[in-house]
């Protein structure tokens, strides 16, 4: 999962002409879509198996049934563990999706705890793309990642561009919120990350991007969508907050 991640986030600014096989990212997407699905699949908990491994164990007790071995009794409590875990899990996946949910709903920003209709349309990209990346508990995007961003993008896109220079959207946040721009990179496998620590350490809203792209062969002076801006920030963040996963 993290190598299909780093695939499609390294992939940002390339030109169709500079990837050998542009359908392979189709394949990937499917592949990051299926392990979303999977990963936030509902257990099927039968409770009716712990019911009757209880009511058994303690009918066998009664009996004193010498014939009882060890494997049973370890199987029985197999299965109240197997129940047990399986609850844990569903809550992590309905909190995760009750959390995100009510983010959307509430219109408020965790990280700068201001109302989102505050933010302008250069800040909103990365805002929205750390905090949901935050709120994400696996390693994998949820299907629907996309169109929350569309539904906070929408609205400030009315009166404004679809898209916007990566430069500017880079500089906008670097220069008000300096403070969570600065983030451990893993070089071009997070373009945008490393794009902020390039703003951050030269200090100059001219000066990096010549620099990044001497260094990286990355044109930071593309347009780029809004959604396609926040989406790429969130699988960088989603990638850098689960590097220590196995």
């Amino acid at each position: 999962i993290k190598l299909a991640l780093a695939f499609t986030s390294c992939s940002f600014c390339l030109e169709e002409k500079n990837i050998i096989n542009p359908d392979i990212f189709e394949d990937i997407n499917s592949y990051l879509a299926e392990e979303a699905i999977r990963e936030r699949e509902l257990s099927d908990l039968k409770f009716d198996n712990i019911d009757r491994a209880i009511k058994k164990t303690s009918q066998e007790t009664k009996e004193i049934n010498v014939e009882k071995t060890f494997d049973e009794i370890k199987s029985r409590f197999s299965e109240i563990k197997r129940i047990f875990k399986g609850i844990i899990e569903n809550q992590d996946i309905i909190a995760e999706e009750s959390d995100i949910h009510w983010w959307l709903f509430n219109g408020f920003s965790r990280l700068l705890n201001i109302p989102m209709t505050d933010l302008n349309i250069k800040e909103a990209p990365f805002i929205y793309a750390l905090e949901l990346a935050n709120l994400t508990q696996y390693i994998t995007p949820p299907v629907s990642a996309k169109e929350f961003f569309h539904k906070l993008l929408a609205e400030k896109q009315k009166d404004e561009d679809d898209k916007q220079f990566v430069k500017d959207v880079v500089n906008q946040f670097i220069e008000k919120y300096p403070q969570i721009g600065k983030k451990e990179s893993l070089g071009a496998i997070c373009p945008l990350t490393m794009a902020c620590n390039y703003r951050i350490d030269l200090e100059d809203n001219q000066a990096w991007i010549k620099k990044y792209f001497s260094e990286n062969s990355i044109n930071m002076e593309l347009k780029v969508s809004c959604l396609d801006l926040s989406y790429q920030f969130y699988i960088e963040n989603l990638l850098l907050n689960n590097l220590d996963i196995e």
